[in-house]
């Protein structure tokens, strides 16, 4: 009898500690949106080439258990494969021209809210996952991966003698 109740209570830890192999990767961008929109799930959208291509995102050719349980829960995927035509079409109208990218939209799913082009660091991927996760997050521009690591600070205006006084 101990040994049941061991085998259910068991079970039960290994069902909520469950990540996805991989996240549910939609291929149909409207489903995608509408699914958001009902969830209230940013998409993110991967550009990748073949039938795993999504792996190549992250620099060290895999997506961890991490990234995937964050987009499996917080995220409607889409995955646009480069190999096939209507891939092409959708990653060159994203201006995304390298083998991958990725895109992740707001919470309504009507703002672009992070673009990035090219490979990323593992601890940079999931960063940004959970940045753009958070339902508070508010969109008003499109950030990029330089944008986000841009100096915080503006330096003070210079100016020479002999101008004036005048800044440039």
């Amino acid at each position: 009898m101990y040994t049941s109740v061991a085998l259910v209570a068991l079970s039960s830890l290994v069902q909520g500690a469950f990540i996805p192999e991989r996240p549910s990767w939609q291929n149909d961008y409207g489903l995608a949106a509408r699914e958001g929109r009902s969830k209230n799930k940013p998409l993110a959208l991967v550009v990748g080439s073949g039938p795993a291509g999504w792996e190549k995102l992250s620099k060290n050719g895999g997506l961890g258990k991490t990234v995937k349980a964050l987009l499996d829960s917080s995220y409607v995927c889409i995955y646009v494969d480069l190999s096939k035509p209507a891939g092409r079409e959708l990653a060159e109208a994203l201006e995304i021209t390298e083998s991958v990218g990725l895109v992740l939209s707001d919470h309504a799913g009507t703002k672009q809210a992070f673009w990035h082009e090219g490979e990323l660091k593992p601890a940079e991927l999931e960063r940004y996952l959970r940045k753009y996760a958070d339902p508070d997050h508010k969109t008003t521009t499109t950030d990029t991966k330089a944008s986000l690591e841009a100096p915080r600070y503006q330096p003070a205006p210079m100016t020479f003698r002999g101008s004036g006084g005048r800044s440039c």
